[in-house]
């Protein structure tokens, strides 16, 4: 640094005779000349300030050695020694920092560098000169000084500002200097000797003199700076650290600042800041994470009169140590409560925490908003720190409307919420932190598609006693403890156990619940994977096609389930209907439940009840065929789900203790192999002479697990036998079935992989399994396998249990079953089953879930050879039961041929397709159950079909074509497409908006009360009717008196309708009403 010059300063240079004047007005009288004289003779050594630019006072309390100087040498030394040395001599003018910050004045000695600044430097304004004064801030925050310029702003700080406390700085405030260092102030009465007692000692002390500037935080966040003391940190920061944008509060943050003010994006860090402290501040911008003014005003009342800045203030100061909520993004008392934080820290020392220690550490600061959660489901934030991934949130994440929390989709409390419709995200996000989740007008209390508070108030009643009963406390539980205890029910739309237990690879990879159900929401369901028994959502797309015909995908299927379909009675699976579920529940019905009640309660309640859910899920038809899980001496079955096991009573209990391949988990692999002559040899079973089955027997086999295979939701697949390695199931022949005097049987399954015997298939070497479908012994094939699933042969209360399942005598039989004793070519005279029947298939979906085969739109064509009769009687055909997963599909039976008294088609689920001839046409005989050995009774001779396709239980079939024969045809509740054919038909469409057509022949279409709509473009459509020819079949005690015959919308047509209650039953397209009579009518 210079110190010399080549022009010393004079006295004439310093002197400054209007500041004089201002300073000493009891000199007013004087003239300029007496005035100076004054100075000279008197003013210097009595102390007045007479200069902007230098301060004797300050001078000696800058140099203490020169304490025994007077003010007259004090002068003279500051002209000749202090100047050239670059001695402190103002608390307004630092002329060491005064070079520093104009890198332009870097080579001039302090005495041209003093003049520059005093000629030129405090009235340019631009320049810094000091590190507590700056000009700018000065003005801008003392709005009657606007008209000034810098000089006279420089002069009007000295004369009058700092005695009356004006702002002056950034760095330094008279009160806040006062307040936090009382035990050094508590002796200075004036604002000068605040300011001297900062410049010369505070600053290296590290004293606190600002309310946005930390210089002891400044020094902690910013290591590589630690040599430096402290007053060259606190140059260092305004000449260097600031332009580069350096960590110096917790109360402003540059990024923040910028990002959450978007117009001052082209602003440098030395322009926020001075933009911050000039406006900013007084017009409540944002500057922080770690805090939010408007949030602050909004929650803390008493303070609604403070202007923006006086509201910071007092949230710096007091505030925070006050406990108020000072930021919907975080709670302090959730962060010391979740992280174990002491209660020794006080309401500021824990929140200085969370900006050292929990926003870094990635730690629990919120109910509402999970910081690892925002990382993971934003993979284009991946590369940013935690702290820029809280301020992101607050900046542009929740306006962007992105993941943020695993329980709370904003859309979703929105929708629930129609008073909220048109608040923005952040809005949103307030009310949900300040009201809690039932915080809107509108009721609702919907915050995620993955969370129902009431769902889990009902499967967790602990928690009432526990007093967690508001919907934002039961929310609060289900973060912190719920979601990691296994069992905790939570929705009834994900089932978080299933999802585990059903997708092993997550399982294996080591998901915790809480990742797990993570991993549902970000990829499960995208990913098709199975979450739910109740809620399958690739049936849901499958069986509403007007869904799948807007291309929706999963994710938006199982939105549109929850506010839509659920309420509207969609089907969500084959197990649950809610529709059926409420109609065959009047007790249900009788209480007002909604569809979307009925399906709550048959989670919470119906299941395990065995209450009547479906066509499908009929408990008193599935339990006969299940194998128990385990039975005592007696023959009674146990209850193993409670300790120690007790006898089972009922159906429900039947239900939840049965055997099934429970390990593996829906779409998991069920393995199967052909015993060998390795596998003979080492056969660990009783059974003796074990050996392997011919090809012609493989092939049948393999077939049958084809079959099986495409109606389960596991995959059956074969693989070779080559102990150890070998198939769950095996099959083989032995002497084993010889032995009990069967054909075969198979063992029931088993949940331990390591149970080697469970799944083996004994069969007899002396039967001809070779046969092909339709013989007895491929039946006999399909029902030892089925063994090996989990099914058993339909007991007739032959043991003296306290309870067992019964299937009825007139089920029991192969229409419906394979595992039927009832149908044995001895008293049996129908075809025999060629595929797994309706019984079965619903038995082994209720156990496995259902498949997925022809999940498109499907055609079946039928013909003799896949369908019958096989003779001109029209008795014989196949038998065989047809599942079908989804689309639009249709039954074809065009191609039959006529055959007498025609045919009977049925398209509901379980229902009958064949002759009428073989409608019950064979018969079977079974023991008369009240035969006793003192008076035994003939047995009983029943009826079943000759032969039959079936529609499998859940197949909905949407359209049919009749045969060219005389045709009964009855319809779902679907909207079917019904066309009859040549001969006369007889279509009953159901409920439903049908459209008919009869074809050739005389056709009667019949109507049911009830099965009609109150809308006329509901109802059903006859495309053909042919006046005199076709007619209108009064159905189920209706009569002409009851029916209306009136034009339809276009006048060629005509509605039938209901007198009294006007329901539109059915629209005759292309004939007039007035050619309508009663003779087109006829009962039926």
């Amino acid at each position: 640094m210079p110190t010399a010059a080549t022009s010393p300063l004079s006295i004439q240079e310093l002197y400054d005779e209007n500041f004089y004047r201002a300073n000493n007005p009891d000199l007013n009288y004087l003239n300029s000349r007496d005035l100076y004289q004054q100075f000279l003779n008197f003013g210097i050594n009595q102390g007045r300030r007479f200069s902007p630019y230098f301060d004797a006072n300050f001078y000696r309390l800058s140099n203490t050695d020169l304490n025994s100087l007077n003010n007259r040498q004090l002068l003279d030394h500051f002209i000749n020694i202090g100047l050239p040395n670059g001695r402190k001599f103002s608390q307004f003018f630092d002329i060491n920092f005064y070079r520093s910050a104009n890198s332009d004045l870097a080579g001039f000695d302090n005495i041209d560098l003093f003049r520059h600044f005093k000629n030129f430097g405090v009235a340019e304004g631009f320049r810094p000169f000091s590190p507590v004064f700056d000009i700018n801030y000065y003005r801008n925050n003392n709005s009657d000084l606007q008209g000034l310029n810098y000089r006279q702003l420089y002069e009007h700080f000295q004369l009058s500002g700092m005695g009356q406390g004006r702002e002056f700085s950034p760095y330094f405030d008279f009160d806040i200097y006062r307040a936090r260092n009382s035990e050094l102030t508590s002796n200075i009465t004036t604002n000068q000797g605040l300011l001297e007692s900062f410049l010369t000692t505070g600053i290296e002390q590290g004293l606190s003199a600002s309310l946005f500037f930390d210089l002891n935080y400044y020094k902690s966040k910013n290591s590589s700076l630690s040599n430096l003391s402290n007053r060259q940190l606190f140059e260092q920061f305004q000449i260097i650290g600031l332009p580069q944008g350096r960590t110096f509060s917790r109360y402003f943050d540059f990024d923040f600042y910028r990002d959450a003010n978007r117009d001052l994006g082209q602003l440098n860090n030395k322009q926020l800041w001075e933009h911050f402290q000039n406006f900013g501040l007084r017009e409540g911008r944002p500057s922080s994470a770690f805090f939010d003014l408007d949030f602050y005003r909004s929650r803390n009342r008493d303070l609604a009169g403070l202007s923006d800045k006086q509201l910071e203030e007092q949230l710096i100061t007091e505030g925070l140590d006050q406990g108020r909520s000072l930021s919907p993004f975080f709670d302090l008392n959730y962060y010391r409560v979740a992280n174990g934080k002491a209660e020794t820290l006080s309401n500021r020392q824990l929140w200085q925490d969370l900006q050292d220690v929990g926003v870094p550490g990635g730690q629990a600061f919120s109910q509402f908003f999970d910081l690892n959660l925002y990382r993971s489901s934003n993979p284009d934030l991946a590369g940013l720190s935690n702290e820029q991934l809280f301020e992101h949130f607050q900046n542009f994440g929740l306006a962007e409307g992105r993941t943020f929390s695993p329980v709370i989709d904003l859309n979703v409390y929105r929708n629930s919420n129609p008073d909220f419709t048109n608040l923005s995200n952040k809005d949103l996000f307030e009310i949900l932190v300040t009201s809690g989740i039932s915080g809107g007008s509108g009721g609702g209390s919907a915050v995620t598609q993955f969370f129902d508070p009431d769902f889990y108030r009902t499967n967790n009643p602990d928690l009432a006693e526990e007093g967690i009963v508001t919907d934002t406390q039961l929310l609060e539980h289900f973060q912190n403890f719920g979601l990691d205890d296994r069992g905790r029910k939570f929705s009834p739309y994900l089932d978080l156990d299933y999802y585990l237990a059903n997708n092993p690879d997550l399982v294996t990879a080591g998901l915790t619940r809480r990742e797990a159900f993570e991993h549902f929401q970000r990829y499960g369901l995208d990913e098709r994977r199975p979450f739910s028994q109740f809620f399958d959502v690739r049936y849901y797309l499958d069986n509403n096609t007007d869904l799948r015909a807007t291309g929706m995908s999963y994710r938006q299927a199982f939105s549109h389930f929850q506010n839509f379909g659920v309420n509207e009675g969609r089907r969500p699976s084959i197990l649950f209907n809610p529709v059926y579920y409420l109609d065959n529940n009047p007790d249900l019905a009788a209480r007002g439940m909604s569809f979307k009640d009925a399906f709550v309660h048959f989670q919470n309640n119906g299941f395990v009840e065995a209450r009547s859910a479906s066509v499908l899920f009929q408990p008193q038809d599935i339990a006969p065929l299940l194998f128990p899980l385990a039975v005592n001496e007696t023959g009674d079955a146990l209850d193993l789900r409670v300790n120690p096991p007790v006898t089972i009573v009922a159906l429900p209990n039947w239900l939840q203790n049965v055997r099934e391949w429970g390990d593996i988990p829906a779409n998991g692999t069920l393995s199967y192999s052909f015993v060998g002559t390795a596998g003979a040899f080492l056969y660990e079973g009783s059974e003796s002479n074990v050996r392997e089955v011919p090809e012609s027997v493989k092939n049948n086999v393999r077939n049958i697990m084809r079959q099986y295979d495409e109606v389960l939701g596991i995959n059956v697949v074969e693989v070779a036998d080559t102990p150890p390695n070998v198939g769950r199931i095996r099959i083989m022949f032995s002497n084993g079935p010889g032995q009990r005097g069967v054909p075969g049987y198979g063992n029931p399954p088993s949940d331990n992989p390591g149970t080697t015997l469970a799944g083996d298939v004994h069969l007899n070497p002396t039967i001809d399994y070779s046969q092909g479908p339709g013989s007895y012994n491929y039946q006999t094939l399909l029902s030892v396998i089925g063994n090996a699933l989990g099914l058993q042969n339909p007991k007739k209360q032959t043991l003296p249990a306290v309870f067992e399942p019964v299937l009825s005598f007139g089920k029991d039989n192969n229409t419906n079953t394979v595992m039927t004793d009832n149908t044995p070519p001895q008293t049996y005279n129908g075809s025999f089953a060629s595929t797994p029947m309706s019984y079965d298939i619903r038995a082994l979906q209720y156990l496995y879930g259902a498949g997925y085969a022809n999940e498109t739109d499907t055609t079946y064509r039928f013909n003799t050879s896949n369908f019958g009769p096989t003779d001109l009687s029209g008795r014989n055909g196949l038998k065989q039961t047809i599942f079908d997963a989804g689309g639009i599909d249709t039954f074809d039976f065009s191609a039959l041929p006529a055959v007498p008294f025609g045919y009977y088609f049925d398209m509901n689920e379980g229902g009958q397709n064949t002759t009428q001839i073989a409608l019950n046409g064979a018969t079977y005989i079974v023991p008369n159950p009240n035969s006793t050995d003192n008076d035994p009774l003939p047995p009983i001779t029943l009826t079943t079909n000759s032969f039959s396709t079936t529609v499998a239980f859940s197949f909905s079939l949407e359209n049919l074509v009749g045969s060219p024969g005389d045709d009964e045809i009855l319809g779902n509740n679907l909207s079917n497409n019904i066309a009859g054919g040549a001969g006369n038909d007889i279509i009953n469409s159901g409920i439903g908006k049908d459209t008919l057509t009869g074809g050739a022949g005389s056709d009667i279409f019949v109507v049911v009360a009830g099965q009609g709509s109150p809308n006329p473009e509901n109802a059903d459509i006859i495309t053909d009717f042919v006046d005199g020819q076709d007619r209108i079949g009064l159905g189920i005690g209706l009569t002409f008196s009851q029916i209306v015959i009136s034009p339809g919308t276009n006048s060629n047509d005509t509605f039938i309708r209901l007198a009294r209650s006007g329901e539109y039953l059915a629209v005759l397209t292309g004939i007039p009403s007035a050619a309508i009579t009663q003779s087109d009518f006829t009962a039926i």
